[in-house]
């Protein structure tokens, strides 16, 4: 999906992968922007629990020093892929997304959030990447059997342990969750999961927007 259309899987394969992860399993991207409110009100832990607050100098332009909270601790997630740094989000959205590790994991506490890129710290370009620029972005990994990662199958089509049923339900938990007014691009080529959700998703953004 992006801008709140469904994409075909023809479509798909034209989107820049490098934005969502090394590989077209890594399938989550989520922007938010600043000044919304939480559209169910997710109850939960403060932000802190999860992330830490880093201070970042010399700021180069174009960049935020307020992109300095880093995801690093708490339950219910796990980090995949290469970590360089890379776990740094804006304020409105390490609230967004500490709310939604520790309300997932307090439904399936077996079945934690693989994450790996959000920013680097202060955000800016973060090669190959065309997003993930200003700590509102994030790739999650497509969710198991068995809620283990499973790095020798790097793609869930040809991945016997996938999960399609509960990966589906987290993108629909993710959504309902999510921000007052935000904007979605939700990349993710699984031609079953865009079939069967094209029709809630619609509603679930127009409740948001």
């Amino acid at each position: 999906m992006k801008n709140g259309k469904v994409m075909t899987e023809e479509e798909a394969k034209g989107v820049d992968w490098a934005g969502v992860g090394k590989s077209i399993g890594n399938f989550f991207l989520l922007p938010l922007k600043k000044g919304y409110e939480f559209l169910s009100g997710l109850f939960g832990p403060k932000t802190s629990d999860y992330f830490t607050k880093v201070p970042i100098t010399n700021v180069p332009e174009g960049e935020s020093a307020d992109i300095n909270n880093r995801l690093d601790k708490g339950k219910g997630w796990a980090p995949y892929g290469e970590q360089n740094d890379d776990k740094y989000a804006a304020p409105h959205f390490a609230d967004y997304l500490a709310r939604v590790i520790w309300g997932w994991y307090r439904k399936y506490p077996n079945y934690p959030m693989y994450i790996n890129d959000i920013s680097r710290p202060g955000g800016g370009e973060f090669p190959p990447h065309v997003t993930h620029r200003t700590g509102e972005s994030v790739d999650i990994k497509f969710f198991t059997k068995d809620g283990k990662l499973h790095p020798e199958y790097p793609n869930y089509y040809n991945n016997p342990y996938y999960d399609r049923k509960l990966t589906e339900e987290f993108i629909i938990f993710a959504i309902k969750n999510a921000l007052k007014g935000m904007k979605f691009q939700r990349f993710f080529n699984d031609i079953i999961i865009v079939n069967d959700l094209e029709g809630n998703i619609r509603i679930l953004l127009e409740k948001i927007s």
